[in-house]
């Protein structure tokens, strides 16, 4: 019966123990986690012309916490996705919307320009692991798109 005992501790104890193991991308992306600053933070805007005389502007208001994104004109949409998390070296914005997680990549972040990328995802996991898109990489309604300052 000790044997038994003993034997059930030994593999709670190893059990415990994988489970707060990590592989080495896992170690690796936490560590380039960071709550710095955003260096992206402001107002943006953009216009494109959604048909014939019917002209769509599009903000995203980049808040240390969240960022709201507005679309104003025929078809107006508003909503806030609330950070999670920053990835600063990767320029990687991952934040949910009622439960559903979203990933934001910048790039060419200028003093009067910023070029975004917004994608829907499964879960942070995959943001994490998620590569930087390429240039003709787009999701659903989103692709590369460059957003100026609102002065």
């Amino acid at each position: 019966m000790k044997k038994i005992v003993l034997f059930l501790v030994f593999i709670t104890l190893v059990n415990v123990n994988c489970k707060n193991n990590k592989t080495a991308s896992q170690v690796k992306a936490e560590a380039s986690i960071s709550s710095d600053k955003i260096p992206f933070e402001g107002i943006w805007k953009r216009s494109f012309e959604l048909a014939k005389d019917s002209v769509q502007q599009v903000f995203y208001r980049v808040w240390t916490d969240s960022i709201q994104y507005e679309m104003q004109g025929p078809l107006p949409i508003k909503y806030t996705i609330y950070k999670d998390t920053f990835i600063s070296k990767e320029n990687k914005w991952i934040g949910k919307l009622n439960k559903v997680p979203y990933v934001v990549f910048v790039k060419n972040i200028t003093t009067d320009s910023v070029t975004l990328f917004k994608k829907q995802v499964e879960n942070k996991a995959e943001a994490i692991q998620m590569n930087f898109p390429s240039e003709n990489d787009s999701s659903h309604f989103s692709s590369w798109n460059t957003y100026y300052l609102k002065k």
